[in-house]
């Protein structure tokens, strides 16, 4: 019988095992001001709460601002995470941190590429706080592709409940924002009395 103390030689010693990055980094955003349940403070709690208890450490933070997710890199505070987090970060973070995935993007599949370069070509995953779900996961990052066409798609409801009432109260008239430069803004909804009229 061979002793199994004859095999240890050609054993290759474990190698110390590298210490795992626990470095992420905070992205909050809303798309208008009246988004109050998922306001930016609601947000960045979460993210920082999570980070606590699972161990991470946020060495960034980015949006905490109002920008629409009709184009991703259109985002200025986007286009700054990802400008930072791919080429002038002093240590690539394991993932970018977000409460809801929709907060990341709501373009679809233009996000599942941006998604993909990031997880695939850099290593750098995507965190749901909300859920925990990860990229590093492949299920997981599956299930993060799927809210992410979700979310584009709950867009495109929302434009086609919106666009009607929209149109109605152009061709009543009114204006949508600020009146362009010199203009004066006048109609039913205008707070100084001298401008307003009344059909």
């Amino acid at each position: 019988m061979i002793h199994k103390e004859l095999f240890k030689k050609f054993i290759t010693p474990k190698s110390e095992s590298v210490s795992e990055n626990r470095n992420i980094v905070c992205y909050t955003r809303i798309s208008s001001s009246s988004q109050h349940e998922t306001s930016l403070e609601v947000q960045y709690e979460d993210i920082i709460n999570y980070a606590k208890i699972h161990g991470y450490n946020v060495i960034a933070n980015f949006g905490f601002t109002i920008e629409s997710a009709t184009e991703d890199m259109s985002r200025k505070e986007f286009k700054r995470l990802y400008d930072w987090v791919t080429t002038e970060a002093p240590q690539k973070p394991f993932a970018i941190a977000i409460r809801f995935i929709n907060r990341f993007s709501r373009t679809g599949a233009s996000a599942i590429g941006i998604v993909q370069d990031l997880v695939e070509k850099r290593g750098i995953h995507l965190i749901e706080t909300s859920t925990g779900l990860c990229t590093n996961n492949l299920r997981e990052r599956y299930e993060i592709y799927d809210k992410l066409l979700k979310a584009q798609v709950e867009n495109q409801e929302r434009l086609e409940r919106t666009l009607p009432g929209m149109i109605k109260f152009l061709k009543s008239g009114n204006w949508l924002g600020k009146a362009p430069m010199g203009y004066t803004m006048r109609g039913t909804r205008v707070v100084d009395y001298r401008l307003k009229y009344y059909k």
